[in-house]
C-alpha cells in the first residue's frame, strides 16, 4: 500500500505534465487550422487569438501544476490542475479537450494519492508490517 499511494500522486503529476505539453501543441495546431478560416473577418480573428492565447496559458498552467504536485504535500496544485484543465477544455477545440481530459484524470490521481506514508518513511520511520495469512 505504501508504494501505490506514493506512485499514484507522482503518476498523476507526470500524466498532467505530458497532457499539458501536448495541449499546448494541440492549441497551436487548432489555431493554425481555425485561423485560416477566420482570417478574412478581423473581429472573429481577434476573438480566436484571445481564446487560443488563454488556452495556451491554461495548458502551461496545467503542465506546471502537474510538475509541482509531484513533489509537494499540499493538494492545492492538484485542485488548480483540475480547474485549469476544465477551463482549457472549454476554450480550446476538440483536440485540446481530449488532452485536457487526460490532464483532468491526472489531477484526480493527484488528489486521490496520499503522501502521509511517504513522509513517515522519509523521516526514518519504517511502515508497520502488514499481517497477511
Amino acid at each position: 500500500m505504501f508504494k501505490q499511494t506514493a506512485s499514484l500522486k507522482k503518476t498523476g503529476g507526470a500524466l498532467a505534465v505530458a497532457a499539458g505539453v501536448l495541449g499546448i501543441l494541440a492549441t497551436q495546431l487548432m489555431f493554425v487550422l481555425e485561423g485560416m478560416d477566420s482570417m478574412r473577418e478581423s473581429q472573429d480573428f481577434a476573438t480566436l487569438v484571445v481564446f487560443e492565447l488563454g488556452t495556451v496559458v491554461l495548458s502551461f498552467l496545467t503542465a506546471a501544476s502537474g510538475a509541482v504536485s509531484m513533489s509537494t504535500r499540499s493538494r492545492i496544485p492538484g485542485a488548480l490542475l483540475i480547474i485549469a484543465a476544465i477551463i482549457a477544455a472549454f476554450l480550446g477545440g476538440p483536440l485540446v479537450a481530449f488532452f485536457m481530459a487526460v490532464a483532468l484524470a491526472g489531477g484526480v490521481m493527484v488528489l486521490i494519492g496520499d503522501n502521509r506514508l511517504e513522509l513517515n518513511t522519509a523521516q526514518g520511520q519504517t511502515p508497520a508490517p502488514s499481517r497477511t495469512s
